[in-house]
């Protein structure tokens, strides 16, 4: 069960995240974070990545909730077979992420980015339910090399 903790804490974490930077950073004000690369730049997403499928809410809301769902009944089964490690922490992070995100698009109809890190011209804006997601996939996909159940 304590795999339920972690993905408490990242939804947790992105939650807290998004509502400080409603709360203190206007939408579409960039400020860099001390000396480093990394800026809070808050933007409203109404799609998924790079703005992709906006006004497509109904769309992106069925499948992000089919694969919430199908990742939620993974992580129930590591529980119940007692497989610890990778598989449900990736699970776990990816399902705490993944609701974070789909809460916001749910109830708001677009989901606040706010992290941005210079680079490229087309670098993204994104936020730590992102962040969570792609920790989870890696994390997932390196138990599926590694790991035993």
């Amino acid at each position: 069960m304590r795999y339920f903790g972690y993905l408490l804490a990242a939804l947790g974490s992105d939650w807290l995240s998004k509502r400080w930077v409603r709360k203190y950073l206007p939408i579409g004000r960039k400020q860099r974070v001390g000396k480093s690369c990394l800026y809070l730049w808050h933007v409203k997403n109404k799609g998924i990545a790079y703005q992709k499928f906006s006004g497509r809410q109904g769309a992106i809301l069925t499948v992000t909730g089919s694969m919430l769902a199908l990742f939620l009944t993974q992580l129930f089964d590591c529980c119940k077979k007692g497989i610890t490690g990778f598989r449900p922490l990736g699970l776990a992070l990816f399902i705490g992420g993944g609701i974070g995100n789909f809460w916001e698009r749910l109830t708001r109809r677009e989901v606040t980015d706010f992290l941005y890190c210079k680079g490229g011209k087309h670098a993204p804006i994104f936020n730590l339910a992102d962040l969570w997601i792609l920790l989870g996939v890696i994390l997932y996909t390196v138990s599926g090399f590694f790991c035993k159940e």
